[in-house]
C-alpha cells in the first residue's frame, strides 16, 4: 500500500510538472504515451488469451489519431481524421486476413484488433480534440486542460474511495467472477469519494473552471464515477481472462500502466462529452 501511495504521488508530481513547464503541448504529450502504454498492454493481454491482433497496425493508425488533430488548423476537422484513420484500420487489417488469413482470422486477428484502437487511442483522441476545440474558440486550451485534469482527478478519486470504503464495509459482491473484491459498498465509497474531490477541487479551481456551477461538478463527479467503475471492471474482467493480475509491472505498487489508466479511458470521454453539450 505504501509503494502505491508513494507511486501515485510522484505520478501527480510528473503530470503536474508536465503541465506547469510545457503547458498544453505537455498535456498532449502525456495523452499521446498514456494511450501509447496502455494500448500495448491491452494488446499483451489479449495475446495471452491467443488472441493474434496486428499490434503495429493498431498502434501506428492510435498514434496519427492522436498526433494529426494537434496540427490541423481547424478542430472541426478531428472527426473526420477520427472516421479516416477508423477507416484505414478496418481497410487495412480486412486486406491482411484476406491476402494471409483464415476464417478464424476473423475472431483471432480483427476484433482484438480493432478492439485496441477503439477502446483505446480513440478514448483518448477525444480529449485530444477537445483541447483544441477549446483553443479554437478561446485561443487558449488551458481552460479544457484544467478540466481534464479536473477529470482526471475526479475517476482517480473515485478509485481510491471504492478501494478504502469497499475494504471497510464490504457488501454485495458486483462481479464476483471478473472482480470478487468490488463491491456495492466500495461502490457507494467512490460515489462519495468522486463527488467530494469534484467539488472541492471545483472551488479550488474555481478560476479556471468558471464553466463549472458547484451543481454540475456534482452530477458530472458522480457519473464519471460510475463510468470510472465500468472502467476498472473491463480491466479486471480482461486481466482475469488473461490469467494476470496486473496489466504489467512498470509502476510500483500499481501495476502496469493499464491498471493506471483503466478508470479514465472511458470515464474522460464521458466527461467530455457532458461538459461540451450541458456546461458549455
Amino acid at each position: 500500500m505504501l509503494s502505491r501511495f508513494l507511486s501515485t504521488i510522484g505520478l501527480w508530481f510528473v503530470v503536474f510538472a508536465t503541465l506547469y513547464l510545457f503547458g498544453v503541448q505537455g498535456g498532449f504529450f502525456l495523452l499521446i504515451l498514456a494511450s501509447i502504454l496502455t494500448q500495448l498492454e491491452l494488446y499483451a493481454l489479449l495475446k495471452k488469451m491467443e488472441y493474434n491482433s496486428l499490434g503495429w497496425v493498431g498502434l501506428i493508425i492510435g498514434v496519427v489519431m492522436l498526433i494529426v488533430p494537434i496540427f490541423l488548423s481547424s478542430p472541426y476537422d478531428c472527426f473526420e481524421v477520427m472516421v479516416s484513420c477508423f477507416v484505414i484500420s478496418i481497410v487495412l487489417i480486412l486486406s491482411y486476413i484476406v491476402v494471409v488469413g483464415t476464417p478464424s482470422s476473423i475472431l483471432e486477428v480483427f476484433v482484438p484488433t480493432v478492439l485496441g484502437i477503439v477502446y483505446v487511442p480513440l478514448m483518448f483522441s477525444l480529449p485530444v480534440a477537445f483541447i483544441r476545440y477549446i483553443e479554437f474558440i478561446h485561443g487558449s486550451g488551458n481552460p479544457a486542460l484544467y478540466m481534464i485534469v479536473w477529470m482526471v482527478a475526479v475517476a482517480k478519486s473515485s478509485d481510491i474511495g471504492g478501494l478504502v470504503i469497499g475494504s471497510l464495509i464490504g457488501g454485495k459482491k458486483m462481479s464476483p467472477y471478473f472482480s470478487p473484491n468490488k463491491t456495492v459498498g466500495g461502490l457507494v465509497g467512490a460515489i462519495l469519494f468522486a463527488v467530494t474531490i469534484g467539488a472541492t477541487a471545483q472551488l479550488v479551481m474555481m478560476r479556471n473552471l468558471g464553466v463549472f456551477s458547484m451543481k454540475w461538478a456534482v452530477i458530472i463527479s458522480a457519473v464519471l464515477s460510475l463510468v470510472a467503475v465500468v472502467g476498472d471492471l473491463i480491466e479486471s474482467a480482461l486481466k482475469r481472462l488473461a490469467n494476470v493480475k496486473d496489466s504489467g509491472k512498470i509502476i510500483p505498487g500499481i501495476g502496469g500502466v493499464f491498471d493506471l489508466t483503466d478508470s479514465v479511458v472511458l470515464s474522460l470521454p464521458v466527461g467530455i462529452i457532458l461538459v461540451k453539450w450541458l456546461v458549455l
